[in-house]
């Protein structure tokens, strides 16, 4: 390999790049995984859970108290019938429109 001090340079930015590049997508997984994930990880009671998702299901939807009631009745089933108590998973995150 040619030794001349152009090329020494542009290995060196090169690998710059490199390294920040690593270093930089590491953080941001982290970061925004800890967001994303810990919340599924189990840092929350199932009550909680079923009532963070009624509630959200109630602003994305502006759900009436009955439709409320009636959601969190449903979770409560899927609740029971799950042994490992995991939170309801959202079923439809947008509805398609023409």
């Amino acid at each position: 390999m040619d030794t001349n001090p152009t090329n020494r340079r542009a290995l060196g930015l090169v690998l710059a790049v490199f390294v920040l590049g690593v270093v930089l997508g590491g953080v941001l997984t982290y970061a925004f995984g800890n967001r994303i994930w810990g919340v599924r990880a189990g840092t929350q009671n199932t009550q909680s859970r079923r009532a963070r998702t009624v509630e959200q299901f109630t602003r994305e939807l502006n759900l009436t108290a009955e439709q409320q009631k009636q959601l969190d009745a449903v979770f409560e089933d899927m609740q029971e019938d799950d042994p490992q108590g995991r939170p309801p998973a959202p079923i439809i995150h947008t509805i398609p429109t023409r």
